[in-house]
């Protein structure tokens, strides 16, 4: 994530494992005007390791219900950084740290995931997923 915020933005736009004190340490915050935008980096990489090396259509829909279920709990986590009393945004985003990983969920279709129910439920948090491009 480093990599990308410095390709982006000035040292002073962002940090690194930033502290919003009591909600916890975010992997990353953007300072934007007043505001401050928290970035987690969330990927349930086991189930979709399962996923992506299995044929069998019963394993299939084990592994994209278990990898939902996983993706909905880090749209939850990343949630909690959301926080007026800390001067975030009313919004976060939930980085998915490799680019093929998000192009699978949300462009490829894998397994039986739903791209546009995992994004509302997002949305629903307040919680923008978001690709390293």
């Amino acid at each position: 994530m480093k990599e990308l915020l410095e390709n982006v933005f000035t040292q002073d736009q962002y940090q690194l494992q930033y502290s919003l004190g009591k909600i916890g340490i975010v992997d990353a915050a953007l300072f934007i005007g007043d505001k401050i935008i928290p970035i987690d980096a969330k990927f349930p990489q086991e189930n979709y390791e399962r996923l992506i090396k299995t044929d069998d259509d019963f394993a299939i829909e084990k592994y994209s219900k278990d990898l939902k279920k996983d993706i909905k709990n880090r749209i939850d986590e990343t949630s909690k950084y959301i926080s007026e009393v800390s001067g975030t945004t009313d919004f976060a985003f939930m980085l998915i740290p490799a680019e093929g990983m998000y192009y699978d969920l949300f462009i490829n279709k894998l397994g039986n995931i739903e791209p546009k129910k995992l994004i509302e439920y997002g949305f629903s948090k307040k919680v923008i997923i978001c690709s390293p491009s």
